[in-house]
C-alpha cells in the first residue's frame, strides 16, 4: 500500500518496482490525497489488508497532528507487518508516538521499521531484523558534539535518542571512516562509506561529482553514522552540520526540540549556521513556519523555543525568524533544504510571499493551455504536410509505374533513382551527404545502414549508385503491386519465419554478390520509434567475409524525425546521410565477421547521435536472423 509519489526513488523503486519485481499486488493512492486526508492512506490498509507501506518520517507526523479519533472509529492495521520509515531523518519521539496513538487499533511496535538508503544505492542500504522492535540509543549529547563519540548515557535530561536503522541488505557492506578514510572503531563517529551491486555507475554527465565520493570502490554518503553491536546509527549530514564553540550540533536536533513547541508546525522548522562579519563568529538560525500572525503570540513562541531549546541543548538560537507555511523549501520527498532555506536567509528573500494558490492555478492552466494550443497547432501543420506529400508520392508513383512497365531492368533502376530525389526535393526533406566520392569506387560493395524509418530505403535508392539490390523482408510480397516493383528492379528479399526457406534466400544473394553486385543491408533488422542503435545481426559481415567483398558503412539522422514508426503523421525534418570509410575483411574466419560488426557498428553509432543499445539476444550463425531487414 503506497501513497509515494512516482517521481521519487523510494515510490517508484522502493514501492511500485519492487511489487512488480516480487509480483505483489500495489495499491497506489495520489500524494495528494494523502496529504489532504492522511486518515485515508490508513483506511487503504484497513481497507486492502495492507501489509507492506512507507512513509517518510513527516508523513506519520501528519498522521499524527491532522487525525482525529472520530475519523477512525472501526479501524483495524492489524495486517500492517512492516511500516518503513526512512528517506529523512528518524525522529525516536515519532515512532514512540505513532505507536502509542495507534497501538489500539491493531498496531504493534514491532511494525514500525527505521531503515536508511540513499539514492547512489538504488534507494536501500540498511534495515533493521524485522523481529522484535527497533532499537533505539541514548547517547550522552556533549560526548557527541565534542568528541564524536556515542556513550551510552542513563540520565535521558543529557542525552539524545537515536535510532539503529539496522544492518547492511544482502551482499553490501558499510564501513565507519574517519577524515583519512581509516575504519574507526565502534561508537565513534565518522562517514559512512557503502559497496555493493546496488551502486550507481556515477552521476549523470558530472564526473567530477562522482570522483569526489568514490573511494576504491566505495561510495561516501556524506553522512555521519555511526555502528553500535554491527548495526548502523545515522547522526546527521556532514554539510548540515553546525559548528559552534568547538561543538559539532546536528541541526535535526534543534528542529526536533523546536517541534515540539506548541505554535510550530510540526516538521516546517529548519536550523543552520551563518557567518556573521561583524561579530566575526558562526550564528545558530532558526527559520520557523507558523500560523500565528500577531507578535505577541509569535514572542511567546519565540521564547518558549529559547527555554526549550537552553534545557535540552544546553545554547540557544542567536536567531529565530517566523515565516509563512510553505515557506521552508523541501525535496519532493519531503527532506528540508537547509543549503537552500539558508541561501534565502543571506540574500534576504525569506519573508517573500508565495503567489496566492489562485493565482498558480490559473499560471498552470494558462500553461498547459498555451501548450496544448502549440501541440495542436504543430499537428495541424504536420497533417496538411503530409497531406501534400501523400498527393505528390501518388502523383509521382503512377506515372513512374506506368515507364517502368515499359522500360529494360537498367534503366528502371535509373528511373527509380531519380524518381526517390525528386520527391525528396519537392517535399522539402532536403539531405546532405559527407563522404559521397566513396560512392564513385566502381567495385562490388556491401552498403551497411542503420535503420530508422520507412524512409530510409527510398532515401538511399536516391543516393546510391544505380544497380544497388536492396535486401527486404519477404513480407513486403504480399502487397502485389510493390511484389513486381521489387521483382522488376531485382531487389531481394529474405524470408523470417522459414528457416529453410531463409537459407535458400541468403544462397541467392551470396551468389548475387559472387556475380559483382553490391548489395545494401539494414543489419538492425528492424526500426523503432525509440532512438538508438539496435543490436547488429551477423548475416551481412559473414556475406562480406566469405565473399572477401568491402563492406561501406552509412548512417541515417532525421528519417525518425520525419515519420516514426507507428505514426501517421510527417513532420520536417532536415536529413543527414554520412558515407564512411570502405572497410575490407582481412581473414576467412568466424572472429573476422564479429569484429568487422563491431568496427562498423561504433563508427555508424558516431554519426548518427544516438544512443548503443546493448545486445538482447545472443549471435545466431545463420539463418533469418541474421539478416532480417525491413
Amino acid at each position: 500500500m503506497s501513497w509515494l509519489p512516482l517521481y521519487h526513488d523510494m515510490g517508484l523503486i522502493g514501492s511500485w518496482l519492487g511489487s512488480l519485481y516480487f509480483g505483489i499486488p500495489l495499491v497506489l493512492m495520489s500524494p495528494l490525497v494523502f496529504l489532504s486526508r492522511p486518515e485515508r492512506w490508513l483506511w487503504a490498509i484497513h481497507t486492502h489488508r495492507g501489509t507492506l507501506s512507507a512513509s517518510p518520517n513527516f508523513g506519520f507526523e501528519l498522521c499524527l497532528s491532522k487525525i482525529k479519533d472520530r475519523d477512525i472509529e472501526g479501524l483495524d492495521l492489524s495486517s500492517w507487518r512492516i511500516a518503513l520509515n526512512g528517506a529523512e531523518v528518524v525522529y525516536p519521539s515519532t515512532l514512540e508516538r505513532f505507536y502509542a496513538r495507534f497501538k489500539d487499533y491493531g498496531l504493534r511496535q514491532e511494525t514500525l521499521r527505521p531503515v536508511y538508503g540513499l539514492a547512489e544505492s538504488t534507494v536501500g542500504l540498511t534495515i533493521p531484523p524485522l523481529t522484535g522492535k527497533s532499537k533505539v540509543d541514548l547517547i550522552d549529547r556533549v560526548r557527541l558534539e565534542e568528541k564524536g563519540e556515542a556513550v551510552p548515557c542513563k540520565d535521558k535530561k543529557k542525552g539524545m535518542k537515536v535510532v539503529s536503522c539496522g544492518k547492511p541488505i544482502p551482499k553490501h557492506e558499510v564501513k565507519i571512516v574517519n577524515e583519512m578514510g581509516d575504519t574507526v572503531l565502534d561508537r565513534q563517529v565518522g562517514m559512512l562509506w557503502f559497496r555493493g551491486p546496488s551502486n550507481m555507475q556515477g552521476y549523470y554527465r558530472n564526473p567530477s561529482a562522482t570522483q569526489e565520493i568514490s573511494h576504491d570502490g566505495w561510495l561516501d554518503s556524506t553522512d555521519f553514522a555511526y555502528k553500535a553491536e554491527g548495526e548502523i546509527y545515522i547522526v546527521g549530514r556532514k554539510k548540515d552540520v553546525i559548528i559552534k564553540a568547538g561543538r559539532n550540533l546536528y541541526p535535526q536536533d534543534i528542529e526536533e526540540v523546536t517541534n515540539a513547541v506548541p505554535g510550530v508546525r510540526k516538521g516546517c522548522c529548519c536550523a543552520f549556521s551563518a557567518y556573521n562579519s561583524l561579530r566575526v563568529t558562526e550564528e545558530i538560525i532558526l527559520v520557523v513556519e507558523t500560523r500565528e500572525k500577531q507578535q505577541n503570540k509569535r514572542d511567546e513562541i519565540s521564547r518558549n523555543i529559547v527555554a526549550r531549546m537552553s534545557d535540552f541543548l544546553g545554547f540557544s538560537p542567536d536567531h529565530i525568524i517566523f515565516v509563512e507555511p510553505g515557506t521552508v523549501p523541501k525535496t519532493s520527498s519531503g527532506k528540508l533544504q537547509r543549503s537552500a532555506c539558508k541561501t534565502s536567509y543571506i540574500k534576504n528573500e525569506l519573508g517573500h510571499k508565495r503567489a496566492p494558490v489562485w493565482y498558480q492555478f490559473l499560471k498552470v492552466f494558462l500553461q498547459s493551455y498555451l501548450r496544448k494550443t502549440r501541440n495542436g497547432f504543430v499537428v495541424f501543420v504536420n497533417f496538411l504536410y503530409t497531406i501534400y506529400a501523400l498527393l505528390l508520392f501518388v502523383g509521382m508513383t503512377v506515372p513512374c509505374l506506368l515507364t517502368l512497365i515499359l522500360t529494360p531492368k537498367k534503366i528502371a533502376q535509373k528511373v527509380v533513382r531519380l524518381w526517390a530525389k525528386f520527391f525528396f526535393l519537392c517535399t522539402g526533406m532536403l539531405w546532405k551527404i559527407k563522404g559521397e566520392d566513396q560512392l564513385k569506387k566502381k567495385k562490388s560493395m556491401i552498403y551497411v545502414a542503420n535503420h530508422a524509418s520507412y524512409l530510409d530505403g527510398i532515401l538511399l535508392t536516391g543516393i546510391l549508385p544505380p544497380g544497388v539490390l536492396i535486401v527486404g523482408k519477404q513480407e513486403l510480397t504480399v502487397f502485389p503491386p510493390l511484389r513486381w516493383l521489387l521483382k522488376k528492379l531485382g531487389h531481394l528479399t529474405v524470408s523470417r519465419l522459414d528457416f529453410s526457406k531463409s537459407l535458400s534466400d541468403l544462397d541467392t544473394i551470396d551468389a548475387a554478390i559472387r556475380m559483382g553486385k553490391s548489395i545494401l543491408i539494414f543489419p538492425e533488422g528492424t526500426f523503432t520509434s525509440a532512438s538508438g542503435l539496435r543490436p547488429f545481426k551477423l548475416g551481412a559481415f559473414k556475406l562480406a567475409v566469405d565473399c572477401q567483398v568491402p563492406v561501406c558503412p552509412i548512417s541515417i539522422r532525421g528519417t525518425r524525425k520525419i515519420l516514426s514508426d507507428h505514426s501517421y503523421l510527417i513532420s520536417p525534418h532536415k536529413i543527414g546521410v554520412t558515407i564512411m570509410k570502405i572497410v575490407t575483411p582481412k581473414h576467412k574466419d568466424w572472429k573476422e565477421v564479429v569484429q568487422l560488426r563491431e568496427i562498423i557498428r561504433e563508427d555508424i553509432a558516431k554519426n548518427i547521435d544516438e544512443p548503443m543499445l546493448r545486445s538482447i539476444l545472443p549471435d545466431v550463425p545463420l539463418g533469418s536472423d541474421n539478416i532480417d531487414t525491413d
